[in-house]
């Protein structure tokens, strides 16, 4: 949520984003990630901006806490196809 309310504060979000909102909490869970649900409401046509503009945050945010993104294992060789 800090991620979320420090985009918001930037200048160029401050009069595109009407509110912030909460994290409603974790809606999906892979071995790939999570998948939080955030609900925030800006200007017409700049939710998919500012959804760019979290994302960077929030990876930037991990890369800062010693947060390592995984990666996905190599497949079973008996899941590749045949050569």
């Amino acid at each position: 949520q800090d991620a979320i309310r420090g985009v918001a504060r930037l200048k160029e979000w401050r009069s595109a984003v009407e509110d912030v909102g909460d994290i409603a909490g974790v809606d999906a869970i892979s071995n790939t990630g999570i998948l939080l649900r955030v609900s925030t409401k800006t200007a017409p046509l700049r939710q998919y901006q500012f959804r760019r503009a979290i994302n960077e945050r929030v990876l930037e945010a991990f890369a800062e806490n010693g947060i390592a993104l995984g990666a996905m294992p190599p497949a079973p060789p008996e899941y590749l196809p045949p050569l």
